[in-house]
């Protein structure tokens, strides 16, 4: 069943690499979706869990931390395209 998007498979493959780097205080900033590049550039945030995860750790708006040098089976990216 595709999402309210009309989207399939959004969660639940690979955690997705976002460009935002990652803030402990993330809670605490504005309500801004703008990609957050203050911080630490080393440490990017990961969103939306794994196959690896139980059921509870597959949701979107799940976020975590992902060294930008390290590899990781269940760690990717989602390309996207816009089109003209």
């Amino acid at each position: 069943m595709p999402n309210a998007f009309g989207l399939y498979d959004v969660s639940g493959n690979v955690w997705e690499m976002c460009e935002d780097v990652w803030r402990r205080d993330f809670a605490n900033l504005t309500e801004d979706s703008s990609p957050n590049l203050q911080g630490d550039p080393d440490f990017r945030v990961v969103k939306g869990g794994s196959w690896g995860q139980s059921t509870n750790g597959l949701r979107t708006s799940r976020r975590d931390e992902i060294f930008v040098e390290s590899t990781n089976y269940a760690k990717g990216f989602r390309v996207v395209a816009i089109p003209d």
